[in-house]
């Protein structure tokens, strides 16, 4: 037994050329017994397209350049036609009486599943955000098609939706409620009772049946009602705002 059979590593060492002169044991053993590569064989057959084409490609050029290569990630292809994942290092030198390149492979299965579970984690999340996105759009679509102004606030009172009406109704003022709390807005006569209405509707106290006017600076009123809104968890996560009738038309 030589030491290229001794080694617990797949080892082969091959000419300028990429003609396999020697195979150890161990990746005879991976290839199986089915696998037709043997020593005066191209390494290309030891490999399935993709990875021919990577050696060839960047692998060979770096060891043209270099004289070596290091954790250079391929698939072997098995003698049954199993593609087995392995990393790779490669250096220009000689077997002892043929010079060349020496190259090691280390089977990398464990790193081929944590691959493939990440691909299929970023998958699991691209189509999360495109179910996200047809939601938002659908959510939005409906909200318009209502008619009303309706915006969604937070505990705190922030906007964090809203249709067109209500973007309408609000003009200018919009682009203030992106920085802001809602109740900022109203002008100073009728703050107060918006205030009180939203602490009612933030606490889950039944709401008024009676619609409060909104009045901002340069628009026209129009009136509203606070409503509280929970999660599904039942917990209390804002209120919306629901335009109720039109006092005056834009």
């Amino acid at each position: 037994m030589n030491l290229f059979d001794q080694l617990p590593c797949a080892v082969l060492h091959t000419d300028d050329d990429g003609k396999i002169i020697q195979m150890n044991a161990e990746l005879l053993r991976i290839l199986g017994p089915a696998s037709p590569v043997r020593p005066g064989a191209l390494m290309d057959q030891l490999l399935p397209p993709a990875s021919r084409i990577f050696l060839q490609t960047h692998v060979w050029p770096m060891l043209l350049r270099e004289g070596a290569a290091r954790e250079i990630y391929l698939h072997l292809r098995a003698g049954d036609a199993t593609r087995i994942p392995v990393m790779v290092n490669a250096s220009r030198g000689s077997d002892g009486a043929h010079p060349g390149y020496t190259w090691v492979l280390f089977v990398a299965r464990e790193r081929s599943l944590f691959e493939a579970d990440l691909i299929k984690a970023r998958n699991r999340a691209e189509a999360g955000t495109r179910a996200l996105e047809v939601n938002d759009h659908f959510t939005h679509a409906i909200a318009d098609l209502s008619g009303r102004a309706l915006a969604f606030l937070d505990l705190s009172t922030h906007c964090h939706f809203s249709n067109a009406r209500f973007a309408a109704l609000l003009g200018d003022h919009r682009a203030n409620l992106e920085h802001g709390a809602w109740p900022a807005l109203i002008e100073p006569g009728s703050r107060a009772i918006h205030k009180a209405a939203l602490e009612q509707a933030l606490t889950g106290a039944a709401p008024s049946s009676a619609a409060l006017t909104v009045a901002l600076a340069g628009r026209p009123a129009w009136s509203v009602r606070y409503l509280s809104s929970r999660s599904k968890a039942g917990i209390l996560d804002g209120c919306f705002l629901v335009e109720q009738r039109h006092i005056a038309t834009l």
